[in-house]
């Protein structure tokens, strides 16, 4: 069972009607524009006519009844105190940054959400998302090239990595998980999937015959494996066929 969530449109925002043209395609989502959520509330399944365990209340005073809710915030960078003519801004409105977390201004450093990595990827298998992980790592490393205690930008911009849990399993994501830029399945890259419902879900991405990205979801025993693999690129075009079979110890192949 599925009610789609209030979706806010904003004049000007790039992208959101050619999103919300291919949403209105589908038979079982419904949108509801120029709305915010105004209150969450518990229900009890047992008494609930539907079944539904979460009511929303809406400002344009609709309600929804729905199993969960997903909470998705935007990331898009607030640069309104930053003037543009003094600090250089990057294409996607973030404030642009070097290796050393420096903006073109003398002195003048950012890290977190707010930013744009102008500097050229040290890592094929690194890219820039707004998270609260990697936005920690970025004012580490500012705070460090701030005292000039910066030397590079080490193991954390050589590999994308983050930790979550969602619904109480552990996901772990690394590298070019969604094989973000790196063109057509199939062609540029191939995609091994595993899956055990309720207990693991795990999905490769590969290129050449070396991990480049995963998402591991539920059992995550072999991220550090993955991690590994990813950050040294050792083929694995010898076992590629059954690098997901249970009964193929990854950890004492490639140790």
């Amino acid at each position: 069972r599925h009610h789609g969530g209030g979706v806010r449109r904003k004049p000007g925002e790039e992208g959101v009607e050619e999103a919300a043209q291919l949403v209105r395609q589908q038979p079982n989502i419904a949108i509801e524009f120029e709305t915010e959520v105004k209150s969450v509330s518990q229900l009890d399944p047992k008494t609930n006519k539907d079944g539904y365990s979460v009511r929303l209340e809406l400002t344009n005073g609709k309600t929804i009844d729905c199993d969960f809710v997903v909470s998705a915030t935007g990331v898009v960078p607030n640069t309104s105190m930053v003037n543009p003519k003094e600090i250089t801004l990057g294409p996607d409105g973030g404030v642009a940054i070097d290796e050393c977390m420096q903006t073109s201004a003398k002195d003048v450093f950012a890290a977190g959400d707010v930013c744009y990595c102008a500097f050229t990827e040290p890592s094929a298998t690194w890219l820039q998302m707004r998270l609260w992980s990697q936005a920690r790592v970025m004012g580490i490393y500012a705070a460090r090239a701030m005292a000039e205690q910066n030397d590079n930008l080490g193991f954390n911009f050589e590999i994308f990595t983050h930790n979550t849990s969602f619904f109480g399993l552990k996901v772990v994501i690394l590298g070019r998980f969604k094989a973000q830029g790196m063109g057509e399945e199939g062609k540029d890259y191939n995609v091994l999937v595993r899956c055990k419902p309720g207990e693991e879900f795990i999905r490769l991405v590969l290129k050449n015959h070396r991990i480049v990205g995963a998402t591991l979801i539920g059992d995550v025993e072999l991220s550090e494996t993955f991690e590994n693999l990813i950050q040294n690129q050792i083929s694995v075009a010898q076992i590629e066929k059954d690098l997901l079979r249970d009964d193929v110890d990854l950890g004492d192949y490639f140790d």
